[in-house]
């Protein structure tokens, strides 16, 4: 019961956010998807949560958030493949440099995938990626600290 009226209230929600954003037509759909999504994945809903994510990539396809979030989101739902894919598209999207923090983000999500699937000299340079776009970068931080422990001393 609870998430049936979780869904109604976030679709209320779309519903007042595109209201909101007169004017801005090209991006009304897509961010109002992208943020009802954000609330599922927050709920644990994943399969949901992919399916706004999906909407929101298909209204607006060269926008990397919904990529990096889908991919979470398949991550989340142990869906490793599809959430590389979605992380390694994010990160050619965002090669403009345009967003560091958002890039850091998609690289310390693929090297988590990557190490989930048993990749751990991939997610070790990914993390480090994600550590020099963004020092403050917290997951990039503690995968480094955690693959000291296996990594050889040279």
């Amino acid at each position: 019961m609870r998430a049936m009226v979780r869904r109604r209230t976030c679709r209320i929600t779309r519903n007042l956010i595109v209201g909101s954003f007169i004017g801005f037509t090209l991006l009304r759909p897509a961010v109002a998807d992208d943020l009802l999504a954000g609330e599922y994945l927050t709920d644990g809903n994943f399969k949901l949560a992919i399916e706004e994510y999906t909407k929101s990539i298909a209204e607006k396809p060269n926008w990397a958030e919904p990529y990096v979030n889908r991919g979470a989101a398949y991550l989340s739902a142990g869906e490793l493949d599809k959430a590389l894919k979605d992380e390694s598209h994010a990160i050619k999207l965002l090669a403009n440099g345009k967003d560091n923090a958002l890039l850091s983000i998609a690289y310390s999500n693929r090297g988590v995938i990557e190490e989930k699937l048993n990749r751990k000299a991939d997610a070790l340079k990914d993390a480090e990626k994600a550590l020099k776009l963004d020092g403050n970068n917290a997951k990039a931080q503690e995968y480094i600290l955690k693959s000291r422990k296996w990594k050889p001393e040279k």
